[in-house]
């Protein structure tokens, strides 16, 4: 999975807005929210900020499954989230 969003100019789930020095990180909640995960001084923290979040979620939906082979899938991809060093 590729670690930039589609314009490629931040990481996966990093915002920066202009004449400001700060990033922000948000991520969908899995119910169509988008949730504001907070503002940091570089992109990599906004971008593990991010990881943490969309993996704890992954974890939390894995937990609520029944299908042990969807269990397991999640979970799988709960660890797949990679940190950009």
């Amino acid at each position: 999975f590729p670690s930039h969003d589609m314009s490629g100019k931040y990481l996966l789930g990093v915002d920066k807005r202009p004449n400001q020095a700060s990033y922000t990180a948000c991520c969908c909640n899995g119910k169509g929210k988008k949730v504001h995960l907070g503002s940091f001084k570089t992109e990599q923290e906004a971008h593990q900020a991010y990881c943490t979040y969309k993996a704890n979620l992954i974890r939390e939906i894995a937990s609520q499954q029944t299908d042990p082979r969807l269990k397991n899938a999640l979970l799988k991809r709960a660890e797949t989230i990679h940190l950009v060093p």
